[in-house]
């Protein structure tokens, strides 16, 4: 059976940017006294994912990305983060703590393989993911 000339199929583009070799730095917002650690560690985590979004081809996956693809599960899990079109955010706060159980495993079993950089984005996320779950479970 032929299928009809004028139907297209969809496209899937990925827009996801795994590569860090370009070491932007964004300045980091002043502190505010209006706005809680859970917050700011949502911005920073948002802030990261964006310097990972390119319209290029996605490079290979480093421990970097991995690390910032499993805390924006932990958000996703924890119901900051929407999907477009849903009128209330998900929330799986057992699911969230297990992403966070599962970074700070990593962490523990990564400790001494690490460079400055990694250690510094695994330990700075590991903190927001765990003060943005304790202000969300309040």
């Amino acid at each position: 059976m032929q299928e009809p000339e004028n139907e297209t199929g969809f496209v899937i583009r990925d827009k996801r940017h795994s590569s860090f070799d370009d070491k932007i730095e964004t300045p980091k917002p002043p502190e505010s006294d209006k706005v809680d650690s859970a917050t700011q560690g949502e911005d920073s985590i948002r802030q990261a994912e964006s310097q990972t979004t390119s319209e290029s081809a996605p490079g290979p996956v480093n421990f970097m990305s991995f690390i910032l693809g499993m805390a924006q599960t932990a958000l996703f899990q924890m119901g900051l983060i929407q999907i477009q079109g849903e009128s209330q955010p998900r929330k799986d706060m057992n699911g969230a703590r297990q992403t966070i159980d599962i970074i700070a495993m990593i962490e523990e079993k990564t400790r001494g393989n690490l460079t400055d950089d990694e250690k510094k984005v695994i330990t700075d996320t590991l903190f927001q993911l765990r003060m943005a779950f304790v202000e969300i479970s309040k």
